[in-house]
């Protein structure tokens, strides 16, 4: 599951540093856009 914006990015990086590296290694560091 992609980071749907960059306040969750923000809250994951502080909150759960493994699960958003985790993230940025598999979806990349962008923000998925609304669609």
């Amino acid at each position: 599951m992609p980071f749907k914006s960059a306040k969750q990015r923000r809250f994951l990086y502080a909150r759960k540093p493994a699960l958003a590296k985790r993230w940025t290694k598999k979806y990349g560091w962008r923000v998925r856009s609304k669609k």
